[in-house]
């Protein structure tokens, strides 16, 4: 989804994400998400991102913004992508 924050609309079509379009790195995302208003993504290295509403700390991601525009990797899982440790699956809730 995105927002138009000039005027407070969400709006609710499928829209292509250049985030990842651009990612020339050998990360290909495995996974998507969805929550209530928030989504998620997964690489097959195990980083997690996020974007979407983040009123309620939904995306995981330390910021007092309401919205996350972008996909953003969540930092806090950071430690656990690593050669023996990874996650390799990711679920969505309400918040």
């Amino acid at each position: 989804f995105e927002q138009n924050t000039l005027e407070g609309i969400i709006v609710r079509i499928p829209t292509l994400i250049k985030t990842f379009e651009q990612n020339t790195l050998a990360e290909k995302i495995i996974q998507i998400e969805a929550g209530l208003d928030y989504s998620l993504a997964l690489t097959n290295t195990g980083k997690v991102y996020s974007w979407g509403s983040n009123q309620d700390g939904q995306c995981g991601i330390k910021t007092n913004e309401q919205w996350i525009n972008i996909p953003t990797r969540i930092a806090r899982f950071d430690d656990l992508s690593s050669k023996t440790e990874k996650i390799i699956q990711i679920v969505a809730g309400a918040y």
